[in-house]
């Protein structure tokens, strides 16, 4: 199956807690760390969108929202995509983008 993925410009953040819990559970090595990194830079940075503060702002106030969520939200409802999550209060406010992921 091929994904194509995209994302608002907080996925280096995003990413960047992931390789940090994979460091402290010792799936990689902390040297790993920078192979990764440049290697999701060259598959992501293709991939992020534009956003407009206009319409986040809206959601997060309509929806009760931190900006950071309703970033996602906004790009999944631009783009006519659902929004993969667990978030129980995207999930309650956002039914119309929002899926829950599944469980490990």
């Amino acid at each position: 199956m091929d994904v194509e993925w995209i994302s608002v410009g907080l996925w280096r953040y995003e990413f960047g807690n992931v390789l940090w819990k994979l460091v402290r559970a010792g799936v990689v090595e902390s040297e790993g760390v920078s192979l990764l990194w440049d290697r999701a830079e060259q598959v992501i940075a293709e991939t992020v969108e534009r956003v407009e503060v206009k319409g986040i702002q809206e959601i997060a106030v309509r929806c009760g929202l931190t900006f950071y969520d309703a970033s996602y939200v906004w790009l999944a409802r631009s783009r006519t995509l659902e929004l993969r999550t667990r978030d129980r209060q995207i999930l309650r406010e956002c039914r119309d983008v929002a899926r829950a992921m599944p469980e490990p």
